[in-house]
């Protein structure tokens, strides 16, 4: 399962390449997107469960928003 994530415009472009050069919340698989606000993220199964609450809590914070996809 691939997870997409779009950051909010007010969420610094800077602060997602950080989060991407040391692997996005613990994650190695974790490639941008076109768009800099894009990171695509591909979790195992023993991540996937904290991954979708990490990105559940930035969302309600309004962070930015996700969808799983295929």
């Amino acid at each position: 399962m691939r997870i997409k994530v779009t950051f909010k415009e007010h969420f610094a472009v800077e602060l997602v390449e950080m989060m991407c050069e040391t692997e996005f919340v613990g994650l190695s698989a974790a490639r941008r997107g076109e768009d800099p606000r894009v990171v695509y993220l591909q979790p195992s199964v023993e991540q996937y469960g904290d991954l979708k609450a990490q990105l559940a809590e930035l969302e309600r914070e309004g962070a930015l928003s996700f969808v799983e996809e295929a």
